[in-house]
């Protein structure tokens, strides 16, 4: 009896080295099931896609279940906040890139760095590089992304053709934006070269400060604001020039028709967008609109360099979590390879890593050319070769934004002057910075 016992471990072990080296093992469940949740923003038409994700974890961690919340924009912050200070917040939770610094320096993220170096399923290696900046703030890392992504620009080649200008190149500058537009606008029928692009006084504005002066709203060690620096002035001064001066970029005077989309009107030699602009073809041919030919193409280079502005949010656990190994669970399997494949496949976002497939099942709805140049260019050339940069927020980032936008109103309206303008912004943000950091 004892050799019959022996026999059938033998075999039983034997069985399980195979399906092993198969990978046809399970991974092991918990003695009891255990309820995760996970909160997020949006409305209902989100459900279908966290449908998606909970099938996915479930299937991929056995004795898990994940319970979701979808929240309202305008209230997502508030209750996070609200919940984090009671202890009752979501086992995971999604932190806006804006608010990674705040919510960091406020005590309510924990530090995963360590989680996400030991782990075999989150690697940073499988990510584009820009994404461990993405997660980072302060030298340590507070979770893992969701919806990282890059700006671009991209070319009407219609008009360009007609206008007998070729496809500038990855290597233009500032000052051929200027003359392609003044060859191509025709302001009295609404054609134009571009738009303004920093208008805004959010990350699209910051990153002409960085292209252009070398910086962005404040120095290296956070306390002084640059905003009004000649390089800056220059910077903010050129749009004005374009807008006012050449007509070339729409103003009051000579707006935008109501509606008008890059891609369906063509109405603009150049854009600047997000990279998911290439989706809304799939829209357009669904309506029997024949989109512009175009082409992606880099920022124009300015005196600074021409960096793509990006962001992504992250999945965070709260500090106070009573389980954060069982968090970790979720916050891994949501930075995992599987994962990044149910959002790409999806179209609900672009994958954060190069891996063709992923790609492939993102754009599998394009043309096999449109498919082609999204490959190309944001994989091999935005993310290969470094114009993506994560933007660094800071803590006053919200009101300093909001300071500099209404400033830059008043220069594009012609009612002041850009070193004008920049000095009350500067002036204004300074006190705001100086009090945050009274506060320290």
């Amino acid at each position: 009896m004892l050799f019959r016992f022996e026999k059938l471990m033998s075999s039983f072990m034997v069985t399980i080295l195979l399906l092993a080296a198969l990978g046809l093992t399970c991974a092991a469940a918990p003695a009891q099931e255990i309820r995760l949740s996970l909160m997020m923003y949006g409305d209902d038409s989100q459900k279908y896609f966290f449908d998606l994700i909970k099938e996915g974890f479930e299937r991929d961690n056995p004795g898990y279940k994940l319970d979701y919340e979808i929240v309202a924009y305008a209230q997502y912050i508030e209750k996070i906040q609200v919940l984090f200070a009671t202890g009752t917040a979501p086992d995971v939770f999604l932190t806006w890139a804006q608010y990674k610094p705040l919510f960091v320096e406020s005590g309510m993220l924990l530090d995963v760095t360590e989680r996400i170096n030991r782990s075999e399923v989150v690697k940073l290696d499988q990510f584009f590089p820009v994404i461990k900046d993405n997660i980072s703030y302060q030298g340590r890392m507070w979770g893992t992304p969701w919806g990282f992504n890059s700006t671009v620009w991209i070319a009407n080649l219609d008009l360009l053709n007609e206008a007998g200008i070729a496809f500038p190149g990855y290597d233009w500058t500032v000052d051929d934006l200027r003359e392609i537009s003044r060859k191509i606008a025709r302001p009295e029928q609404k054609i134009f070269g571009t738009v303004n692009p920093i208008t805004s006084g959010d990350g699209h504005t910051i990153q002409w400060f960085i292209n252009w002066a070398g910086h962005g709203y404040v120095d290296e060690t956070g306390r002084k604001v640059l905003v009004n620096s000649n390089k800056a002035v220059e910077m903010v001064d050129y749009w004005r020039e374009l807008a006012l001066d050449l007509a070339v970029i729409p103003s009051s005077r000579y707006p935008r028709t109501s509606g008008a989309t890059f891609l369906g009107t063509g109405d603009l030699a150049f854009w600047q967008c997000w990279t998911t602009e290439t989706q809304r073809l799939i829209t357009f041919r669904q309506q029997g609109i024949e989109p512009v030919r175009w082409r992606f193409t880099t920022y124009p280079k300015a005196a600074n360099g021409q960096g793509h502005f990006a962001q992504g949010h992250l999945w965070s656990i709260p500090a106070n979590s009573k389980r954060p190994d069982d968090a970790w669970k979720l916050l891994e399997w949501l930075g995992s390879e599987a994962c990044d494949y149910i959002w790409a496949s999806s179209q609900r976002t672009p994958p954060v890593m190069p891996n063709v497939r992923h790609w492939n099942a993102y754009n599998q709805l394009l043309s096999e050319r449109d498919r082609q140049e999204v490959l190309n260019f944001i994989v091999n050339v935005v993310y290969g070769q470094g114009y993506a940069q994560d933007l660094s927020y800071w803590p006053t980032y919200g009101e300093m934004s909001t300071i500099i936008k209404a400033q830059l109103g008043q220069v594009y309206a012609g009612n002041i002057s850009a070193k004008m303008a920049m000095d009350q912004a500067a002036a204004q943000m300074q006190i705001v910075l100086d009090e945050y950091w009274s506060k320290k």
